[in-house]
């Protein structure tokens, strides 16, 4: 200690002055030593520069970590307080009850830090991993036993223990260790765990780096790697690893956005920047969920941002007014054609360095694509998220069959989590040989307050006046939609005499192939196309069935949209979604895909049956509570805080 310290010192009884009786000195430190009280007369060594108030034989049990937080422990001691234990949760990012039962695992990073930290782990029933990475074992090896007993395991450089070697008071130290040991196995207590030696260096960004791919490298490797880099660790720090995420948090030393599951509550200034990145906002599916996870994630943990390639689209009016977007410069034609991938990756780059995100959140294959090439190019520091919302094996071209593939074979490997809203649609990224622990399945919300307001609305279509049985479909008009088949089944129907009307909602370039079909079938008095609606609800609410006639699908929001609003729903059973959604005869009708006669039988048999229409109404309500965005979007959350270990208190 410094001898101006001193100033700072009471004595813990009386709280009277302390005189300074030096023993030896190391330049301006104080290396040995007593403090004397001039009241109450008691006496206090310091030893190995620190002063040591508490009658402890075990060295870190007598200061440890309140040696760096000293003012706290005064205060404790004057005032009969909890402020140090608190000070050192507020430093490590402690909630009051940790730990908890989501901790998984503690592993503590021994130091001369660690006796009250060690007194955390001994409270926790959670599996303790000791790391040792120091050059002198004068403090760590007692409480080598703490983690065994708790069992855990210990982990420590080959290195070290060969420097012990080479020096005799080390050895004596290791005996004690040894004759401790015995102690503990004579009163039947028994390690079953022996320290384990590892190779590694003694660097303070990569030891506990290399210690860890002992463990269990391919759980914690990759995530940690990225985390040494950003953070200029001191020789103190404390891993918690939290349902297999693995974050560090520095006794004393700030470390940004890396602190984990137990941090504490964030500044505005600790906010998490989050860019969130779409080619544009037009109305697709992945558009909607984009929209709908800014208007309910966590404005106190997180600042959304929003980047597009163009801005524009129909759902810019739905963003909240908070959120700060930014967007390329004007683009022509496709986005991969020429030199347009590169500028719109040069731009990118550009804006990400000056946003400094903490993740950049992209949608869709071509933003996943700039997305991962951006962080690696362009040496970024923040993690990537994708969200892939199509089947890999589903293209519409050659050249975006080639592009798509090698995106996710070979980039989506790189980016920190990759996001599906369906199994299918997971399974087949996994089989692109990207990890299966890098993939998470996270469904698409639904604002189910929302879409009941817009239901509301007024609607003029002269079918919904005369209560008219009406089947309406939504989507864009394309082949993957099977409105044709649709179309087909309605024309069956009418040869049977069922009467029903079919109202289709959305634009697209198979538009005039359905009016072709529909004249050809002499369906111009039962099916009418609206076009595109921005209020599609008022339709969907005031129809008897929907049907989902689709070939192929990624989440199909719309059925959950129909569901919501109690709309009694056919689906094909198409790659991918639908079976995910609906349950066969309970919530909705599952039918085969491209096949019009089972289509046409499922209406049939919801039109003829009222009772049935309106149990599978109510199964569909309760059904569509599991998509309510307020679940979803926490989902969403838990998943950006799983890459970049950001938290705060509920």
């Amino acid at each position: 200690m410094k001898g101006k310290f001193l100033d700072l010192l009471v004595c813990p009884e009386c709280k009277s002055s302390l005189d300074l009786e030096i023993k030896l000195r190391e330049g301006d430190e104080i290396k040995l030593g007593t403090l004397l009280c001039q009241g109450c007369k008691r006496s206090y060594p310091i030893t190995g520069y620190i002063p040591r108030f508490v009658e402890a034989d075990r060295y870190v049990d007598s200061f440890s970590f309140e040696w760096n937080t000293f003012y706290d422990v005064q205060m404790d001691i004057l005032n009969n307080s909890d402020e140090s234990d608190k000070t050192l949760r507020y430093f490590n990012g402690l909630e009051a009850n940790f730990p908890h039962e989501g901790t998984v695992e503690v592993a503590v990073k021994y130091g001369t830090f660690n006796g009250a930290i060690s007194n955390m782990v001994r409270r926790s029933d959670c599996p303790p991993h000791g790391f040792d990475s120091s050059v002198s074992m004068a403090s760590d090896w007692l409480f080598w036993v703490d983690i065994l007993l708790n069992g855990g395991e210990i982990h420590y450089l080959k290195k070290v223990l060969a420097r012990y070697r080479r020096h005799g008071n080390n050895i004596t130290q290791l005996t004690q260790l040894r004759n401790y040991r015995e102690h503990l196995q004579s009163a039947n207590i028994v390690l079953k765990k022996k320290p384990k030696m590892i190779r590694g260096i003694l660097y303070r960004k990569a030891n506990i780096y290399n210690m860890l791919k002992h463990l269990d490298g391919n759980t914690y490797r990759r995530i940690l790697w990225s985390i040494y880099h950003k953070a200029n660790l001191s020789s103190y720090g404390v891993l918690y690893f939290c349902s297999s995420i693995a974050t560090t948090v520095s006794v004393g030393t700030a470390i940004g956005h890396t602190s984990g599951k137990f941090n504490k509550k964030l500044s505005s200034d600790d906010k998490a920047k989050i860019v969130f990145f779409i080619a544009d906002l037009s109305g697709g599916g992945a558009e909607k969920v984009l929209v709908n996870v800014l208007k309910g994630i966590d404005r106190n943990r997180f600042v959304p941002i929003l980047f597009l390639f163009k801005k524009y689209g129909v759902l810019l009016s739905s963003l909240p007014e908070d959120i700060e977007i930014y967007s390329q410069k004007e683009l022509k034609g496709k986005f991969w054609h020429g030199f347009q991938w590169l500028n719109l990756l040069i731009q990118f780059v550009r804006h990400l360095k000056k946003i400094k995100p903490v993740v950049v959140f992209s949608f869709m294959w071509y933003p996943n694509a700039v997305a991962i090439a951006a962080k690696i190019l362009g040496r970024l520091h923040c993690k990537v998220i994708v969200s892939e919302r199509t089947s890999t094996f589903i293209y519409s071209s050659r050249l975006e069959n080639f592009l798509r593939n090698f995106i996710i074979k070979f980039l989506y490997p790189r980016a920190n989590l990759i996001i599906s809203p369906s199994r299918k649609i997971a399974q087949d990224i996994i089989l692109q040989t990207v990890p299966e622990s890098k993939v998470r399945v996270i469904h698409n919300p639904v604002d189910i307050s929302e879409i009941s307001m817009h239901a509301k609305e007024e609607i003029e279509h002269q079918w919904y006046r005369k209560k008219e049985s009406i089947v309406i479909a939504i989507g864009r008009l394309g082949n993957e939609k099977g409105f044709d088949y649709l179309i087909k089944a309605i024309a069956l129907l009418a040869g049977e005499g069922i009467q029903c009307k079919l109202i289709i909602l959305g634009e697209g370039k198979e538009k005039e192939n359905l009016l072709r079909l529909v004249e050809k079938l002499g369906l111009n008095d039962r099916v009418s196309f609206e076009g595109f609606q921005e209020n599609p609800y008022k339709y969907l609410a005031r129809s008897t069935v929907f049907v989902l006639s689709s070939l192929y699908e990624g989440f199909p929001n719309v059925l959950l949209e129909a569901m919501a609003l109690g709309i009694p729903s056919v689906a094909t059973r198409c790659p991918t979604g639908p079976d995910e959604i609906i349950t066969e005869g309970v919530d909705g009708i599952l039918v085969p895909p491209a096949d019009e006669k089972a289509i046409a039988d499922a209406i049939k048999k919801l039109l003829l049956d009222e009772d049935l229409r309106k149990r599978l109404s109510e199964a569909g309500k309760r059904r569509i509570q599991d998509f309510a965005i307020e679940k979803i979007v926490k989902q969403y959350e838990d998943a950006i805080e799983s890459v970049c270990a950001v938290s705060a208190e509920r």
